[in-house]
């Protein structure tokens, strides 16, 4: 059973480089014990080494950008399944915002490639 989500947005820019992806990232840096979303915008430089998905590295994908909108989940006490679903109805509902409110043109919504 899922509990209440606490949010926390981190105000000064920082840089995602792969190393948020461990467990009790939010409550070792912020605090926030449980099932948690943080944001923050920066830039974001992944390196091979420090890829999970293993697919990105086998492609040798670059997951890179100047400027970037991040954000941390952590959920506990479900599956991987049930994490998926959590993943993609995150960020339709955050894609349905995003067009509603006009701040961002429609294609910088969609991945390319």
């Amino acid at each position: 059973m899922m509990t209440n989500i606490q949010t926390h947005y981190i105000e000064q820019a920082m840089p995602y480089t792969g190393d948020a992806l461990t467990n009790h990232w939010i409550y070792k840096n912020f605090g926030i014990l449980g099932n948690a979303v943080a944001a923050f915008c920066g830039p974001c430089d992944v390196s091979i080494a420090s890829m999970v998905d293993l697919e990105d590295v086998l492609n040798d994908d670059e997951i890179y950008s100047k400027e970037m909108l991040h954000f941390i989940v952590e959920i506990f006490g479900i599956g991987l399944q049930e994490g998926v679903l959590v993943q993609r109805l995150f960020s339709s509902i955050l894609q349905h915002k995003l067009k509603s409110a006009r701040l961002a043109p429609l294609q910088c919504l969609f991945m390319q490639g």
